[in-house]
């Protein structure tokens, strides 16, 4: 196994992923497995399609403004983003969690290693204050 990763959910379980593809889906599944997210959902595409049809609907100009600020694109790349969510095992990245926070309103904290080799997190929240300051 040459690209091995490892993965821990909220409960500290621990997950060995032997391919990139397979660790977006587990990132979806963290949330769905965790105890405070109540959603009416019980699989990874459920979710994907439910954060897909927000990101299209009424809150499609916020969500494309998310999409922009985190990834600098226009809003045609958007559109082709939400197509790739989905598809089943595609790392969904930051701004698919973002959305979900504005959908759900449930907090994600990313805890990571910076380049310094220092221990650093990120929440969804604190992205969209900085996203959208103005919205509720």
């Amino acid at each position: 196994m040459t690209n091995v990763t490892f993965f821990r959910d909220s409960n500290g379980n621990f997950y060995i992923i032997c391919d990139v593809a397979a660790l977006g889906d587990c990132a979806v599944l963290a949330v769905l497995g965790n105890p405070n997210f109540k959603a009416p959902l019980c699989t990874v595409q459920e979710l994907r399609r439910a954060v897909v049809s927000f990101a299209q609907g009424g809150a499609a100009e916020e969500c494309s403004k998310v999409y922009a600020v985190l990834k600098g694109l226009q809003a045609d790349a958007f559109d082709v983003y939400l197509q790739q969510v989905l598809q089943p095992r595609f790392w969904v990245g930051t701004e698919f969690f973002v959305w979900l926070t504005m959908m759900y309103g449930v907090e994600i904290i990313v805890h990571y290693f910076s380049s310094h080799k220092e221990v650093s997190q990120e929440s969804t929240l604190g992205l969209l204050k900085t996203c959208l300051p103005d919205s509720v």
